[in-house]
């Protein structure tokens, strides 16, 4: 029984309309009056009037501050967004006028009343971002296996194959019976033994390929969640495990190792994928987790079979790194990325990222450091956008421009009717992962 309600969807059926009929009903109760004068009934239709506009007003107003002038997320909010809050916000105005009432059940209703419209505009929020799918995710629930990783098993000589040769030892790879179904994610702490960058724990995908004894070497992608955010995200909102374990399920249990570190170290933070005062986020990602991934899993060794991905603000890092560092990452994937490393305004960027140094900060920029490094030999570059992120979108055409003209071969993807939400997240990485599997060793037909 619990179970069923922890998997249930927050985004569709009987739940949103459970959630929807829970606060019409208490509406009803709160605001209908019966058995009192014509003229009693009329102001207190008034007053409901009044409060529902005014929380409506205050509710809009309270969102466009937050999203045009604090630009607290980095991001303008959808209309979508501003109508959910502005409806939250009206039925909670009714909610408190109505506290004033007598009679105990009534002012309780008036209680649950505010707290169902809370939740309303929440479900809406959620419904428009697309970060959370069940109940589970939306309480924080979901867990990961803490279990050990399976020990690092030699592949005989292959172990240290890269590019063609992979390819073919890949295309020729038989999976033994026992092959399991699906993979499997599990939790790890990946040492900032050279950075002492103050990550959290990170996750890491096993497809099934990489579960048997005597595992083939696979490819890897590092993959990076927004801000704020945490390594979760990529796997719930952004809905990996079940993409890879569809690309595994087609061609014999082979699929990208996947490793969602922490590039954040607190979802507040923007340590912006640099090395700086704010954290040495950049030596942790390209020094302490490549050498992690290599002593502990059993990955493919070449440039080419390494990419490393991201969303929003891992999307930048995803760009900064995959240009910045090629020899490392063959290829990148870049979903909604901002032109560079950002946290507020151009000054505060540079007062918090690089120590007050405007060289220091035009040096980080991709643009910068794609002219600088071109032409580029064999590196790809796939970038996706949001059919309707009119803030983002030319970012990521912008950059898609440069790469090309640096000598990187690159593609685009466009998200049907999404924004700058997790809607597009998880339209990139299922579409951009699918586009670099054959970069990566995998067999075409993996594309399934």
């Amino acid at each position: 029984m619990l179970d069923t309600l922890l998997s249930t969807s927050v985004t569709g059926g009987w739940f949103v309309v459970a959630v929807f009929a829970l606060a019409l009903a208490l509406l009803s109760l709160t605001v209908v009056r019966r058995g009192e004068g014509r003229w009693s009934t009329a102001r207190w239709g008034a007053a409901v009037a009044l409060a529902a506009a005014a929380g409506g007003a205050l509710g809009w107003l309270l969102t466009w501050l937050v999203s045009e002038v604090w630009d607290a997320f980095g991001v303008s909010l959808s209309i979508a967004v501003h109508v959910a809050v502005a409806l939250g916000c009206a039925v909670i105005g009714v909610g408190v006028l109505a506290l004033t009432r007598r009679g105990v059940w009534r002012r309780l209703g008036a209680v649950g009343l505010v707290l169902s419209a809370v939740l309303v505009a929440a479900m809406l929020i959620n419904i428009d971002f697309g970060r959370y799918a069940t109940v589970q995710q939306a309480l924080g629930l979901t867990s990961f296996s803490g279990a050990t990783l399976p020990s690092r098993a030699s592949a005989g000589s292959g172990q240290d194959a890269s590019g063609a040769a992979l390819a073919q030892l890949l295309d020729t790879w038989q999976p033994p019976a026992d092959l399991p179904a699906s993979g499997t994610v599990h939790q790890v702490d990946i040492p900032a033994s050279s950075s002492h960058f103050a990550a959290r724990p990170a996750l890491v995908y096993l497809p099934p390929a990489a579960l048997v004894p005597n595992p083939p070497p696979l490819p890897v992608v590092i993959a990076l969640s927004g801000q704020p955010g945490s390594p979760k995200d990529v796997f719930e909102a952004g809905q990996v495990q079940g993409q890879l374990d569809a690309v595994a399920a087609a061609d014999r249990g082979l699929a990208p190792i996947v490793v969602v570190p922490d590039q954040l170290g607190d979802p507040a933070n923007n340590p912006m994928c640099v090395d700086s005062a704010l954290g040495n986020s950049a030596s942790y990602l390209t020094v302490d987790v490549p050498n992690w991934v290599r002593s502990t899993l059993n990955v493919a060794q070449g440039r080419a079979d390494w990419a490393i991905a991201g969303f929003s603000q891992g999307a930048t890092c995803a760009v900064q790194l995959g240009t910045g560092f090629s020899q490392l990452f063959g290829s990148f994937l870049a979903i909604a990325p901002e032109l560079g490393p950002s946290s507020g305004d151009q000054a505060a960027t540079i007062a918090k990222g690089f120590g007050g140094s405007r060289a220091a900060y035009d040096a980080a920029q991709p643009l910068a450091i794609m002219k600088q490094d071109a032409p580029y030999s064999d590196s790809v570059g796939v970038f996706v956008i949001g059919e309707a992120d009119q803030q983002f979108g030319p970012n990521t055409e912008k950059l898609q421009a440069a790469a090309t003209a640096a000598g990187i071969a690159t593609s685009l993807f466009t998200s049907p009717g999404t924004a700058h939400d997790w809607h597009t997240g998880a339209y990139g990485f299922a579409q951009g992962i699918a586009a670099l599997l054959p970069r990566l060793g995998l067999p075409p037909n993996a594309h399934g």
